[in-house]
């Protein structure tokens, strides 16, 4: 019985160590919000995936003993008022709109519904500090590597032709799967300045180490 129990949790923990190597491959998908599909609503490849992850995290807790969400009254206070907020305004907005309401509905699906879940399953499944740094590693590194690939087409001029600004900024790979035209240089200036803040936070750690 003793062996059985033991294998029992190191295979709980080797589906949860797959899990989190799933959770830390999300980053390298962010710019999938821009393959827009339909599954009865519409939604894009980076929401899709997001709410597949979260389904994984639900069935984990319940058959594979994955952390539980450990959420303080204050943390939890914060998350829902993150979430009321625009859904009140959703809803207000929605009634409000002559042309429909997919625009309305979209932003808060995707800029608030999906953020919320994948901020819940993420704070559930990385708690240690190795944890976090081996999640936070990935996601500069991938960072980095989409700012080279900017760059690259800013100096090579590649896809300048069909490039949606005048002066050719920073677009590609922010292309529009559908049109074929490239977005605004805004989409990479938002990108980037989550990130930014968090390379800034770690060097400024290393030099007080």
């Amino acid at each position: 019985m003793a062996l059985d129990s033991t294998r029992t949790k190191a295979d709980h923990l080797s589906t949860f160590k797959f899990f989190q190597s799933l959770l830390i491959l999300l980053p390298a998908f962010f710019l999938t919000y821009l393959l827009r599909f339909s599954i009865g609503i519409p939604t894009n490849l980076l929401e899709f995936s997001t709410g597949v992850l979260l389904v994984i995290w639900l069935f984990g807790i319940t058959f594979f003993r994955f952390p539980k969400p450990l959420l303080s009254r204050w943390h939890l206070t914060v998350l829902i008022l993150f979430l009321l907020a625009p859904t009140i305004a959703t809803i207000a907005t929605v009634f409000h709109l002559p042309q429909g309401d997919e625009v309305p509905l979209g932003i808060w699906k995707g800029w608030f519904m999906a953020p919320a879940a994948y901020y819940l399953v993420l704070s559930s499944s990385f708690r240690s500090s190795s944890d976090l740094d081996k999640l936070l590693s990935f996601s500069l590194g991938f960072f980095g590597l989409t700012a080279a690939v900017l760059l690259w087409q800013y100096f090579t001029g590649i896809f300048s032709d069909i490039a949606a600004t005048p002066d050719h900024r920073l677009v590609w790979p922010y292309l529009d799967p559908w049109t074929g035209k490239g977005s605004s240089g805004n989409y990479p200036a938002l990108f980037f300045s989550p990130f930014l803040a968090l390379s800034f936070m770690r060097l400024l750690r290393s030099t007080e180490n």
